[in-house]
């Protein structure tokens, strides 16, 4: 006979009552502690808004040493007051300009705003794309709030520079040529000495010319721009001042231009200042030129140059009373001539000491 399975044909009998209630216990548990952690997880801190987030200017590119702005709005969306405690940049050539109440620190009442103003000086720095950023610093209920920041971006072109950016010379005894070099620098990559050339505003004074630097000339500039070029300048006496220009072009375009200003002193007193002469043509005209010198005398005259059209003869020179005695003749031209860019330069023996006397001719008619 065959004994059937001992739990064949039996139903499983349902859990206990205690068992049914200690897994709703734990559920129970568990899902409050979930909502308790839920309730008790710290929001997000808000902070402060600010506008424009990003400035990219895209429109023009900035030159060397321009004053560019950027103005940017703060606003306080929260519903308590918010302090600004500082407004900071992302380089010291940059800076907030305070306006009012926006000099930190300043407080921002709830849905309240105020305005911030950026400024710099363009500066070529070998890569024309430049950012800047500005970070707001503030505070609510004593709780430092998260940074609001903005950027700025822009373009500054690469142009080449001199150092000095200006020729200044004082003092320089007259007839005494004087030279001067400069260093032209730029971060713009290599540069080729032939796509520059030079312009000078007054050719018969100031002469100028581009060379290529000699040696290591990296600490004639003290900065981080890389020496290209030298300018090597000669600047003439012929006056008790010069003034003009130096306009360097890259490629016919205007690069930099170096303004020129040089002082020369006479060593003596001339009477008169300048020499009228009036006369038919041909005519030889006797004039004579006083000097008073604060050095030693001159021991002899000669004529070291005069003007083209003029002819001038040194007669005699008298070194006890200090007299020229000069003849002119009015050139032999028809009608009525006036010059007076005409001039006659004397110098003693050793040519050390000059002095140009302009010389003015009329030419009477026939």
């Amino acid at each position: 006979m065959t004994v059937p399975a001992r739990d064949a044909g039996l139903r499983a009998s349902p859990p206990p009552w205690w068992f049914v209630a200690l897994v709703a216990t734990c559920l129970s548990i568990a899902v409050g502690g979930i909502l308790l952690n839920l309730r008790s997880a710290p929001r997000a801190v808000q902070g402060l808004k600010i506008d424009p987030p990003a400035v990219k200017v895209t429109d023009r590119v900035f030159g060397e040493a321009e004053v560019i702005k950027q103005v940017y709005t703060i606003t306080n969306p929260l519903k308590v007051a918010v302090t600004v405690r500082e407004l900071s940049t992302s380089c010291s050539c940059l800076a907030t300009v305070p306006n009012g109440k926006t000099k930190p620190p300043f407080v921002l009442e709830p849905g309240d705003s105020a305005e911030v103003e950026l400024e710099t000086i363009t500066r070529a720095t070998g890569d024309p794309d430049q950012s800047y950023a500005i970070t707001v610093n503030a505070e609510a209920e004593g709780k430092p709030l998260p940074e609001c920041v903005a950027s700025w971006s822009f373009q500054v072109e690469n142009s080449i520079k001199a150092e000095p950016a200006r020729i200044t010379i004082l003092n320089i005894r007259a007839g005494t040529p004087v030279k001067n070099k400069l260093v032209l620098y730029t971060n713009a990559g290599e540069e080729s000495l032939k796509d520059y050339t030079l312009s000078v505003s007054k050719p018969k004074l100031i002469h100028a010319r581009l060379v290529k630097l000699a040696g290591s000339s990296n600490t004639e500039v003290g900065h981080r721009y890389q020496p290209r070029f030298a300018l090597e300048t000669t600047i003439d006496a012929a006056d008790e001042t010069v003034s003009g220009e130096i306009e360097v072009k890259k490629s016919g375009v205007s690069a930099v231009k170096i303004p020129v200003y040089c002082s020369f002193t006479q060593p003596y007193n001339l009477r008169p200042r300048k020499l009228d002469v009036q006369g038919p043509p041909g005519k030889r005209v006797a004039r004579r030129v006083f000097f008073e010198s604060s050095e030693p005398e001159w021991k002899d005259v000669e004529i070291v140059e005069t003007s083209r059209g003029v002819e001038v003869e040194l007669r005699q020179f008298d070194a006890t009373t200090r007299e020229i005695r000069l003849t002119i003749e009015i050139p032999r031209a028809g009608g009525v001539e006036t010059s007076r860019n005409l001039s006659v330069v004397l110098a003693g023996k050793d040519k050390s000491s000059r002095v140009a006397i302009p010389i003015r001719v009329e030419v009477a008619r026939e």
